[in-house]
């Protein structure tokens, strides 16, 4: 349980930086438009969460607001792994 709570505070960690750099980043615009993706990021993150390392979860949902491609940052570790 305390392994999940933990897990839980990371994703939550994570949504909140990226949430930081789209209120830094852009015209209001766009602002408003990596806002509406980042709700439906959120509900997302909870459902994948735990299919895949952390690392990767981040730099996929960065990806998806900024445009740019998943880096190689993330080291290889198996589906399970509870980072």
């Amino acid at each position: 349980m305390a392994q999940a709570q933990t897990r839980d505070l990371k994703i939550e960690l994570m949504l909140q930086r990226l949430q930081a750099q789209t209120e830094r980043i852009g015209d209001e615009r766009t602002k408003a438009r990596r806002r509406t993706i980042l709700r439906g990021m959120r509900i997302a993150c909870w459902a994948m969460g735990d299919r895949m390392p952390l690392c990767q979860v981040e730099e996929e949902l960065h990806a998806e607001l900024f445009g740019t491609q998943p880096g190689a940052q993330c080291p290889q570790t198996e589906v399970t792994s509870n980072d």
